[in-house]
């Protein structure tokens, strides 16, 4: 009954999770791995990266084992895995760690694979909007900032920059009070108010 109940936890966590021998090949791989590489459970035991990954992803999984296994130590990294009978690529964060007997000797390696592509994608929408807004905002001829709450800069454009004769650095996070003389802070205030 524990081992049943251990297989659902491990099948329905939203990890890929699967265990290597010190040869590379697979000993065990949940359900979310098994649906990755397209292979059923029960085929899965006995096969190696090469198997189950384009020749590139393969590869470089196949380096990622032999540091884990010849060093003892855990790794954490972004990797970006092909399926071998797919045509999408996916990103993970994977984070393996050594398996080690009651000796203390390397006998395998287990692995945490955690779907990083939509935040990824995410991001790169994110970077690549900015990019674009930034190019706008410097092209604009007009003054554009931005304070918070607590009257303190979040952002200037470069025209802001310029009637400031100071550079963005010097003026976000730092409220009119700490940049012009009491007169001209109080006149912002003002228009700030309004």
């Amino acid at each position: 009954i524990y081992l049943s109940a251990l297989r659902t936890v491990l099948d329905t966590i939203g990890a890929l999770i699967f265990t290597k021998d010190r040869m590379g090949h697979y000993t065990f791989a949940n359900q979310g791995f098994c649906k990755l590489v397209d292979v059923a459970p029960q085929n899965l035991v006995g096969k190696c990266a090469a198997d189950l990954f384009d020749p590139a992803t393969a590869k470089e999984l196949e380096e990622i084992d032999r540091q884990v296994l010849e060093t003892g130590r855990t790794t954490e990294r972004r990797e970006v895995r092909h399926a071998k009978h797919g045509v999408e690529s996916y990103c993970f964060l994977t984070v393996k760690a050594p398996v080690l007997d009651q000796q203390g000797a390397i006998v395998g390696l287990s692995g945490v694979s955690i779907d990083i592509t939509e935040s990824e994608r995410t991001e790169a929408l994110l970077r690549e909007s900015r990019l674009m807004l930034d190019a706008a905002i410097k092209s604009f001829d007009g003054h554009i900032y931005m304070k918070g709450p607590d009257r303190r800069y979040l952002f200037v454009s470069p025209k802001v920059e310029e009637l400031f004769r100071r550079p963005a650095a010097q003026i976000i996070g730092r409220t009119d009070a700490e940049l012009f003389s009491e007169e001209d802070a109080n006149r912002f205030k003002e228009l700030d108010d309004k």
